[in-house]
């Protein structure tokens, strides 16, 4: 056990039981039990600080909130708050609360994922301090976006929105609700590029379809 000013480190301390010996023995054996007798008692002192329901929780800005997203930091501070209160009730030892539980922190935070840039994936800032934001590729909204599509496909815009490159495809847009515009990419008429003559004759040249009309002609 590791001893310092203020009590032992919880991560070197040994399991402790928080029920009598002869309630696992009833436990084991098939006994009905009362649930209450499982949990450590209540204690009030000068130190207990209570909530009430009217009182918002979250009008206080918390700076782990950010480094901590979600309700996991809280997860751990009553799991910790749990295994302190039972190393003094049940070994009389005393838990400095200012080293961290490395087991339990890993256990619970292990599969969060971080808060990182979405640009650039550092987890020193957030998207809007990222040097390679690009103030051009912001859409109206005001939030970023790259360049290219998950398929890598060139995005292309149109009065402030984007354009389908599915519908613009050989098999077209599936998606029942699509957000993007369902026009031509060259032409931006109501069609896919696909089919678009303008698309068409810019592919063929001037030369070609010169050609082309005087021997319809």
């Amino acid at each position: 056990m590791v001893r310092t000013a203020h009590g032992y480190s919880t991560e070197t301390l040994p399991f402790v039981e928080t029920i009598s010996p002869q309630l696992r023995k009833n436990i084991i054996s098939g006994m009905e039990i009362n649930l209450t007798s499982l949990l450590i008692p209540y204690y009030s002192g000068s130190g207990t600080y209570e909530l009430s329901l009217s009182e918002d929780k979250n009008n206080k800005t918390d700076p782990r909130s950010s480094r901590y997203p979600g309700k996991r930091f809280y997860e751990y501070h009553k799991r910790f708050s749990a295994d302190a209160a039972a190393q003094l009730r049940h070994n009389n030892i005393p838990v400095d609360w200012s080293i961290r539980y490395n087991t339990l922190f890993c256990n619970i935070f292990a599969n969060i994922k971080p808060n990182t840039c979405s640009i650039c994936s550092s987890s020193f800032h957030t998207s809007s301090y990222c040097n390679q934001s690009n103030n051009s590729n912001r859409n109206t909204t005001g939030l970023y976006r790259s360049d290219q599509d998950i398929h890598g496909r060139e995005r292309s815009y149109h009065s402030g929105k984007e354009i389908c490159n599915n519908f613009n495809g050989k098999t077209g847009c599936f998606r029942p609700h699509c957000r993007n515009l369902h026009i031509c990419l060259s032409c931006y008429g109501e069609h896919p590029k696909t089919v678009c003559m303008s698309s068409k004759n810019e592919a063929l040249g001037p030369h070609k379809i010169g050609s082309n009309m005087q021997r319809k002609m």
